[in-house]
């Protein structure tokens, strides 16, 4: 078989931090661990194009989802991923599992 990578691993690589390229797909959107608005040219960017949301995840943080607003531009920055809810989560098939029973459903209307 002369398949040797999964379907999008470029795709994957590219976002991948220090696979040795430049990325723009993973930011950690937190300071020490706490949330903060995103910079004015961000804010304004996304205003400029029309981007109300910006709704991400993949940067595990706790047990529910993190909600930032930002009065200025009107923009809404959700970020939610609770996959390190629990330190203590079952280890039994995965050792660095820290998935634990929080589950989040972000509902976004209008």
């Amino acid at each position: 078989d002369s398949k040797t990578t999964r379907g999008g691993a470029a795709l994957i690589e590219y976002g991948t931090p220090g696979a040795g390229k430049r990325t723009v797909v993973y930011h950690n959107p937190f300071v020490d661990g706490n949330p903060v608005q995103r910079t004015k040219r961000v804010r304004e960017f996304l205003s400029k194009s029309g981007i109300r949301r910006l709704i991400t995840g993949h940067q595990p943080h706790g047990q529910s989802p993190t909600v930032v607003r930002h009065p200025d531009t009107g923009l809404l920055v959700v970020t939610a991923d609770t996959s390190r809810s629990n330190p203590k989560g079952n280890k039994v098939v995965n050792p660095a599992n820290n998935r634990g029973d929080a589950v989040s459903i972000v509902r976004l209307e209008g």
